[in-house]
């Protein structure tokens, strides 16, 4: 027993999480009488890896039913913090999990106020994928939450009318779109509408003007229904971009790859995420013969895969890793970055991607072991993943003596260098000998690879002798 906590051992329970048994921990907090408190404790874990898994927990025993409001609503301050955090790997997995509270529980106004603050913060201050996600989420909040509505439109029209950034004002639309699709209250909708229009108007940027046309295209097609008359007109007749085609229902029997040719890749976005039907059609045109509509369908993939169910996620995985080896370095490139960013996002995916890196790295060829290299250097831009760098240690420093292997090997430790400073001192010691006992072997090249790293090898183990 760990003093403070009722019935269950909270250090087994950590253990559990780094070791990724999410079942065992499930089963344990069923028994806990403060399920909250050990949840809190978890998700303040040095242990990047705990503070994830916790995260991952809580998303399961909200689905589940097994925390209520209350008990959720405990857990937000720190989940909030979690979202603000400098580990993108950490701020994204909270924000995942801010998504199932939004979808699944109804906090008080208090609550849904902190959440757009975080969004809203997070829109005006990250980059990529964090800024992408925040908006979407801002976008679920304010089509939810009616009392909040009037105030997140202000907040991300002011967004798209006076930023500076481009990413600000992509984002922004995004969540504008998202409310309009998901509401049905005509005056939003229309309201949105408008803005949108003003905008393409005035807008120089030409991708941005693109996005909004887009976002238009998307409204038009899912609320048609809701516009009047003389707005669907006017939308007509102000982007004529808008083709007919966008009118037809939002089914399974749409026609893709014409919405493909019209270069109407967004509104073929939004079908995938709301439509599995639709996104099993697009990951069905991954292993399509024909190059553009592989790029089209990548593309597709790699916008929505942030947003997938996890079972879904491991379906577009599997099928991503046909791509890996393509021989167009766009699709290869993406590819890779949208498993990597599956992994970090759905613990279920490491089922499917560590056997495959595995076998990779495991391979006498110089390409597989590349690959897997790339797809963990990918993961590692994300977070610092201490078992994964680990076990891609162990297995790449005995094939340290292959000649042809070795060049990449060497390059992707200095790469990601900054990762030693979580492994053992056992596994520093046996790299240090063994970049010791090949350098003589080594071309000049190598040699200064290998020297940077036996000195910052050497350091980190003299600064934890002085501790």
């Amino acid at each position: 027993m760990v003093e403070g906590f009722s019935i269950v051992n909270v250090e087994q329970i950590r253990d559990d999480l780094r070791k990724w048994k999410v079942r065992e921990v499930l089963e344990s907090l069923d028994i806990a009488k403060d399920k909250v408190e050990i949840l809190k404790k978890l998700l303040t874990d040095k242990n990047e890896t705990v503070v994830g898994n916790t995260l991952f927990v809580i998303e399961r025993l909200i689905k589940d039913g097994k925390l209520d409001s209350e008990q959720t609503e405990e857990l937000l301050d720190t989940i909030i913090r979690l979202s603000k955090s400098s580990n993108d790997k950490i701020a994204l997995n909270s924000l995942k999990c801010l998504r199932t509270i939004l979808d699944n529980v109804q906090l008080s106004n208090q609550g849904y106020d902190k959440v757009i603050n975080t969004l809203s913060g997070i829109i005006t201050s990250r980059r990529g994928i964090l800024r992408e996600y925040a908006a979407e989420e801002l976008g679920i909040l304010g089509a939810k939450i009616t009392s909040f509505i009037k105030r997140i439109v202000e907040f991300l029209v002011s967004l798209i009318k006076e930023g500076k950034d481009r990413e600000v004002k992509g984002a922004a639309l995004s969540a504008l779109t998202e409310i309009a699709s998901r509401s049905d209250n005509v005056e939003v909708i229309e309201d949105i509408t408008r803005e949108i229009r003003e905008f393409i108007k005035t807008e120089q940027d030409a991708e941005l003007k693109k996005k909004a046309i887009s976002s238009l295209e998307i409204i038009f097609s899912k609320k048609r229904d809701k516009l009047t008359p003389k707005t669907m007109s006017e939308i007509k007749e102000e982007v004529p971009e808008i083709d007919k085609s966008t009118e037809v229902p939002y089914e399974e029997n749409v026609d893709i790859e014409k919405l493909f040719e019209m270069e109407k890749h967004e509104v073929v976005a939004t079908l995938a995420k709301e439509n599995e039907g639709i996104l099993k059609k697009v990951v069905e045109m991954l292993s399509s013969k024909e190059y553009i509509r592989r790029a089209d369908a990548l593309w597709v993939i790699a916008r929505i895969i942030k947003f997938l169910d996890p079972n879904m996620a491991r379906y577009v995985v599997k099928n991503l890793a046909g791509l890996v080896k393509d021989r167009n370095p766009w699709i290869r490139n993406t590819a890779i970055k949208a498993i990597a960013e599956a992994y970090v996002l759905y613990p279920e995916v490491r089922m499917d991607v560590i056997p495959l890196l595995d076998a990779l790295l495991r391979s006498n060829n110089k390409e597989d072991v590349e690959l897997a290299l790339n797809i963990i250097k990918e993961i590692l831009s994300y977070s610092h993943d201490e078992e994964l760098f680990r076990a891609t240690l162990i297995l790449t420093i005995k094939k340290l003596d292959d000649k042809s292997i070795r060049p990449v090997i060497l390059g992707f430790y200095a790469l990601v260098a900054d990762n030693f400073l979580n492994v053992d001192t056992e596994l520093i010691r046996v790299l240090i000998g063994k970049l010791n006992e090949i350098y003589k072997d080594l071309t000049q090249d190598e040699k200064k690879i290998a020297s940077s790293l036996i000195d910052l090898l050497t350091t980190i183990l003299k600064g934890r002798e002085r501790r």
